[in-house]
């Protein structure tokens, strides 16, 4: 696996605060992608965090302690 990604509601802080605490990457953005029943309209995100970018992370990890 060299990939793994996420999509998330663009009005969703909170999951959006956890990918970025686990360094996933914004790839792209799907523009006014979810339609809710209130009649809000909110794009979609795409994140995405690579096998070498998490090694790196990795490595950086054990090398601090």
């Amino acid at each position: 696996m060299n990939k793994i990604y996420a999509t998330v509601a663009a009005c969703n802080q909170v999951s959006i605060k956890l990918l970025e605490k686990f360094h996933f990457k914004l790839e792209g953005t799907y523009r006014e992608h979810y339609w809710f029943s209130d009649g809000s309209i909110c794009d979609q995100y795409h994140y995405s965090l690579l096998k070498r970018e998490h090694a790196s992370l990795a490595e950086k990890e054990i090398e601090g302690n």
